[in-house]
């Protein structure tokens, strides 16, 4: 590796730059909601910050015996994730603390964090934060990495390339600069999801209020009204001899204002015709692991609909489970809506797809024939739909739905060819959305690269010059080994004291 360095350059181990050591972690018992005693987590770190503002927990308690036993932190100081589920993310998050909010009288953090403290000089710090940030500086650190954890005995030892002192200046001015730019490049970049979200919408709340179709509404004034639409299913109904729907009120706070051809109803009023049409699936001790087989019949979940794909996924019954709950069978053209969770997400089964039934977590919807199962798809990821069910909801927090609350919710119902216009709008629209989401995601994924580009170009030493004037990095070292020893021997005086 020294072979690649520049020719001023060394790479020491990081004690001798440092002091390196793991903070420690508070008993449960320990932890409280607010106070003046703040401690950092692995959660707290950010992109290159610490977030100071987490409160759950966030905080120990006022006691001499819990503070006395705790590390505190400082300005200046480089934390390192130490500790993570798999050794892989160890070192995926690091942060330099630039400022310590006043609110706390001492900030301190856990044993899942390793503090690099580099006193000697605050360009020594900054060095260190942004070389263990690069590729090169993450290596060194997963060579380091044991199992899950990163020992302070290893991290120690862990190499770190040092420059002469005034050239650390230079680089470390010159990779703010750039970085700045990055970050307020990725910052400009991360609105676009947020603006696309509020777009799609838009969208969607235009095309269920009749604003998106206005214009073509105009060249077609003697278009059939829903109304007709809805007087057919019932007279559907009527020569089946089908139990009619009998007609509810649209209260108003749960409507708004739609066109003269459109009209309220309800799934009831415009379910297809036969028995099921309207289906939740199974209670779930009727299917249970027990009952999966490795083929036959297939069990559509949330992870088909949440995922946008009926072909994921390899659970399966066989076929005496299956005729057992035939009444959940799925059908070509049926909406499924998943409940639970992940919820109001819906997947339109395709003409051709595995047959199977539905679990407990989804309800399907078989519509009549001359309703857009698109549209009603569309209407149901709208704002105006999850607004409507939120009020329905126990407590206004949605987070589970049942087949009441969806027979419950007021649709907005276009002439049957507005609804295929709507779709078409809504589609050419959204494909605009997704092309601008598919630009965003390349633009992201280079200004990720940009930052360790620029790092690595750094730590090469290509990125200001060099002056053969400035003071070697020996002298340097020496300096620092004299202050480390100086400061070692200060604690050591201070605990005999004590």
């Amino acid at each position: 590796m020294m072979d690649n360095l520049p020719k001023s350059w060394t790479s020491v181990p990081l004690k001798d730059i440092a002091t390196v050591f793991l903070g420690k972690t508070p008993a449960r018992s320990e932890y409280c909601s607010k106070g003046k005693y703040k401690v950092v987590k692995f959660r707290d770190l950010k992109s290159g910050h610490v977030d100071f503002s987490n409160a759950k927990d966030g905080y120990v308690m006022d006691k001499t015996e819990i503070v006395s036993s705790l590390r505190p932190l400082q300005e200046k100081d480089v934390l390192i994730t130490s500790a993570a589920h798999s050794g892989e993310n160890i070192g995926k998050k690091c942060a330099y603390i630039k400022r310590i909010p006043d609110q706390f009288e001492c900030v301190f953090f856990t044993g899942e964090l390793l503090n690099i403290r580099a006193e000697y000089d605050e360009i020594l710090a900054k060095w260190s934060y942004l070389y263990f940030l690069s590729a090169k500086g993450f290596k060194e650190i997963q060579s380091a990495v044991k199992g899950v954890h990163l020992t302070s005995g290893r991290a120690n030892m862990m190499q770190i390339d040092i420059a002469p002192l005034s050239e650390q200046r230079r680089i470390v001015a010159k990779l703010e600069k750039l970085l700045q730019k990055v970050d307020a490049c990725k910052e400009r970049l991360d609105k676009i999801p947020v603006i696309l979200k509020r777009f799609r919408h838009s969208i969607l709340a235009a095309a269920c209020s009749g604003r998106l179709t206005a214009d073509w509404r105009e060249k077609h004034p003697d278009v059939e009204p829903a109304t007709e639409l809805l007087k057919r299913i019932q007279s559907e109904r009527k020569k089946t001899k089908k139990q009619l729907v009998k007609n509810r009120n649209i209260l108003e706070e749960e409507s708004f204002d739609i066109p003269d051809s459109w009209a309220f109803c309800f799934f009831e009023d415009i379910a297809a015709n036969k028995p099921n049409s309207l289906k939740a699936g199974p209670f779930g001790s009727s299917l249970t692991k027990s009952c999966y087989v490795p083929a036959g019949y297939k069990i559509y979940g949330q992870e088909q609909v949440i995922r946008g794909d009926h072909s994921y996924g390899d659970y399966y019954i066989d076929k005496e489970k299956f005729l057992t709950l035939k009444t959940c069978e799925v059908q070509a053209g049926d909406i499924l809506v998943s409940l639970v969770g992940t919820i109001g997400k819906v997947l339109i089964i395709p003409d051709i797809f595995e047959k199977g039934i539905i679990n407990p977590r989804l309800i399907k919807i078989t519509l009549f024939e001359e309703v857009s199962r698109k549209y009603i798809a569309r209407f149901l990821s709208s704002t105006l739909a999850m607004n409507t069910l939120s009020k329905d909801s126990h407590g206004g927090t949605m987070d589970i739905l049942n087949m009441r609350m969806l027979k419950n919710l007021p649709i907005p119902l276009p002439p049957i060819n507005e609804q295929h216009e709507i779709v078409r709008r809504v589609e050419a629209l959204f494909k605009i959305a997704d092309q601008i989401e598919e630009r965003y995601k390349k633009a992201r994924a280079y200004v990720d690269k940009l930052t360790q580009s620029v790092l690595a170009k750094a730590f090469r030493g290509e990125l200001v010059p060099q002056n053969p004037n400035d003071e070697s990095v020996s002298e340097l070292l020496q300096r620092i080994k004299a202050g480390l020893a100086k400061n070692k021997a200060k604690k050591k005086t201070g605990r005999m004291t004590k």
